[in-house]
């Protein structure tokens, strides 16, 4: 991370929209580096990609641009801190050495960036978990001899349910074994349940393409999936 050296507040810049620009400016310039080595600092364990990626989650979420309403607050509180400390310096200081001012007056700021990666990496412990569920759920399937060759997702009121090529509702007849099971369950997962024990060639979706999680992991886990109106 390449920084210069020193700065002083211009003649006729008032110190309020000096460190405005300032904080700005070391938080485009320096937050992606600071992100990436707090990762290896924090995550010294995982791999090279691992880290790569965990900093890339906590990048974006610390992005300015990102459409999260809680990013932008956080962005907001972090650009706080570094005027304020700002300002602490200038009180004292006519010059301000970047160098040493990142290193030793923003322990706050860093803290908040610590945070967001730890947040990052929780984020992608999650995803490869569910990664991990889903290659679980594809080989189960493909393991399998298709019960039904097509079968349709529908929505019936409030609920998915899952009919057969000529629109019989199928879904408790090969989802029994699960709803058995003594566990709480949705009717997502129920759905679910009964189109892994299923296995069809091709699922037919009666819905918009991104308008309920499930039909993401239908399309995951299932190699024809279509959808209709």
């Amino acid at each position: 991370m390449e920084l210069f050296s020193a700065l002083s507040v211009p003649s006729k810049t008032s110190v309020d929209e000096f460190v405005r620009d300032a904080a700005e400016e070391i938080i485009r310039k320096y937050e992606k580096a600071m992100i990436s080595k707090t990762v290896a600092d924090e995550f010294s364990f995982a791999s090279e990609a691992d880290r790569s990626e965990i900093a890339a989650i906590a990048v974006q979420s610390a992005s300015a641009d990102s459409s999260e309403i809680l990013a932008s607050v956080h962005y907001n509180r972090r650009r706080a801190l570094i005027e304020e400390a700002l300002k602490d310096y200038f009180a004292e200081n006519d010059l301000l050495n970047l160098d040493g001012f990142i290193k030793f007056r923003l322990g706050d700021y860093k803290e908040e960036l610590r945070q967001i990666c730890f947040s990052a990496a929780d984020e992608f412990a999650a995803k490869r978990e569910y990664d991990e569920f889903l290659d679980m759920l594809r080989f189960f399937v493909s393991v399998q001899s298709p019960r039904e060759e097509l079968v349709h997702v529908v929505k019936k009121g409030s609920e998915l349910r899952i009919l057969s090529k000529r629109k019989k509702d199928i879904t408790e007849l090969y989802a029994a074994e699960f709803a058995q099971s003594g566990e709480e369950l949705t009717d997502e997962d129920i759905a679910l349940s009964a189109l892994i024990a299923i296995a069809p060639g091709t699922v037919i979706i009666h819905g918009e393409r991104g308008s309920n999680p499930l039909f993401d992991t239908i399309e995951a886990i299932f190699d024809e999936v279509k959808y209709r109106r």
